[in-house]
């Protein structure tokens, strides 16, 4: 089975909170992957995944994600962020 995610990728998620797609990641990446993870939102510390709190496209969060890839480019970009329309009466459901 063919996967966009393999073994000792160097992984950037944004908009990573909660955190589920960092540790699907984190197992197929194995010891030598790496996983740089960030978002506006806070997001509890997983193992072997290196989080950066704050918005990527402000200088100072850029900044971090690239120390935290130690100079590498990532092999992989994950997103699966949206916004955050909860208390929207017109498109809540519920």
């Amino acid at each position: 089975q063919d996967s966009f995610l393999k073994e000792g990728q160097v992984v950037l998620d944004l908009g990573s909170a909660p955190g589920s797609w960092s540790q699907v990641a984190r197992k197929i990446l194995g010891p030598t992957g790496i996983i740089v993870a960030t978002d506006i939102l806070e997001m509890k510390q997983l193992p072997g995944v290196d989080f950066v709190q704050g918005d990527f496209l402000e200088d100072f969060a850029r900044e971090e994600i690239a120390l935290a890839l130690g100079g590498k480019r990532a092999d992989v970009l994950l997103s699966d962020m949206a916004p955050n329309m909860s208390g929207q009466k017109l498109i809540d459901q519920g």
